[in-house]
């Protein structure tokens, strides 16, 4: 920070501008996890060492934390001088590392601010730069980003979400949503999805993409994750409790920070015990990341699950990194389908033969396979005749609250959807 604000106060004088790059390792946990954290100190000086190496002799980098690194930069001509910078530092750092129990391949996020004007004290430069990296990071990581104005405004929305979060988590100002799964064969619901959403004093009722990054980021998601657990079981026993009730599922998106807490059985558990409910009658939708980055805590836990007797299923499927190995070592019980796929059947043969080739997988292993975000008929009857047997989406039904799906819907001999061409809603859109 003492030679940021020289730099600062020399490119003032000079008029050449100043550029702080903020890097962050991506996904560095799992080798600490995994490797050891002997491993992860050789990971950091490695990667230190190639940091002063990719740089000019007048440049400045240090660790400013974690696995946090910083460079300082100046003199700089350009904007586009200092991203090739950060593109340079992304290369070296990506390169495998080689340790004694084999090689480690870590990539880094990078977040650029430049100095433009007596306002950019070393402070903001700091605080600009953690912005940018922070969209670096929501955009996919191994990357970097330039920072602007809108960043702040949005890292200042963040911080106020995440203030107000923690209050509304102690007020209960959340409720939870259901969507139908439906068998494409007659339209009959089988299971139904519970999607939080939380009603905001002032901004109205959100859904999750507006907090459930910060919850993330934050580590809130795990309360809230575990409130939406103990709901949608409750909810599922009242509605397989109604008289001529259906067999019915309950699927909860569970985070991968919730899978990573050694108790989280223990949470499904009580959430089962306390609602009556039947472990079968709960599907845990998971991330292919979960797979992938399964530390040793994480294994047991999904041992545990499976002890249990709740189902698994893979969430946004075909959009991660998760290899058939994965799908017979974990032995989940279903797939979903991304809606990224969905949305292009008929219209883009590579998606198509995607979704073709992912059903066929799904039947091989002996798996239910879900189509999500299915949105007009002409998608669903594809769906239909690739063999796809589950979907969801607006084609359907938008997702309501509890009280919308009565029991007369859900019945054994209830609704089947869709009964109209157009999609079925009950409140209006956006909602």
């Amino acid at each position: 920070m003492d030679r940021l604000e020289q730099a600062v106060a020399r490119s003032e004088r000079r008029s050449h501008p100043v550029a702080v790059m903020f890097l962050d390792l991506d996904r560095f946990k799992v080798i600490n996890d995994s490797l050891g954290h002997t491993a992860g100190d050789q990971v950091l000086i490695r990667v230190g060492q190639r940091l002063r190496a990719s740089l000019r002799p007048g440049d400045t980098v240090c660790r400013f934390g974690g696995d946090e690194f910083v460079v300082l930069c100046e003199d700089m001509r350009s904007e586009s001088e200092a991203t090739h910078i950060a593109t340079r530092l992304g290369w070296s750092v990506a390169h495998p590392i080689p340790l004694p129990t084999g090689e480690v391949v870590v990539t880094t996020s990078i977040g650029v601010a430049i100095a433009k004007g007596p306002q950019d004290s070393a402070e903001n430069l700091v605080r600009d730069a953690d912005a940018a990296l922070y969209r670096a990071k929501e955009r996919g990581r191994a990357r970097h980003e330039l920072f602007d104005h809108r960043m702040r405004s949005r890292a200042v929305l963040r911080l106020q979400t995440e203030s107000e979060l923690r209050h509304a988590i102690g007020a209960e100002a959340f409720e939870t949503h259901y969507q139908p799964i439906v068998r494409l064969a007659d339209g009959h619901p089988v299971a139904m999805e519970a999607l939080l959403r939380w009603r905001h004093p002032d901004r109205g009722l959100l859904a999750p993409a507006d907090f459930i990054p910060v919850a993330e980021e934050t580590g809130l998601i795990v309360p809230l994750g575990n409130w939406v657990m103990r709901e949608a079981c409750r909810q599922a026993s009242r509605w397989l409790s109604a008289p001529n009730a259906a067999p019915l599922t309950v699927a909860v998106n569970v985070s991968p920070r919730q899978i990573a807490q050694p108790t989280f059985a223990d949470e499904v558990r009580a959430a089962l015990a306390s609602a009556d409910l039947q472990p079968t009658s709960l599907w845990l939708e998971i991330t292919e990341s979960v797979l992938v980055e399964a530390t040793s805590i994480t294994l047991r836990v999904l041992d545990r699950l499976r002890g249990l007797g709740v189902r698994l299923a893979i969430d946004d499927f075909g959009t991660g990194y998760a290899s058939l190995g994965y799908l017979r070592r974990f032995n989940v019980d279903m797939l979903k389908i991304d809606r990224s796929f969905v949305s292009v059947l008929g219209r883009d043969a590579e998606d198509s033969a995607i979704v073709a080739a992912i059903i066929s997988l799904a039947r091989a292993l002996g798996l239910s396979v879900v189509a999500e975000g299915v949105e007009t008929p002409e998608q669903a009857e594809h769906l239909r005749a690739l063999g796809c047997n589950l979907a969801q989406g607006y084609h359907f039904a938008h997702p309501q609250p509890a009280e919308a799906w009565s029991s007369s819907v859900l019945a054994a001999n209830g609704r089947r959807f869709p009964e109209r061409p157009r999609p079925w809603r009950l409140q209006a859109p956006g909602t």
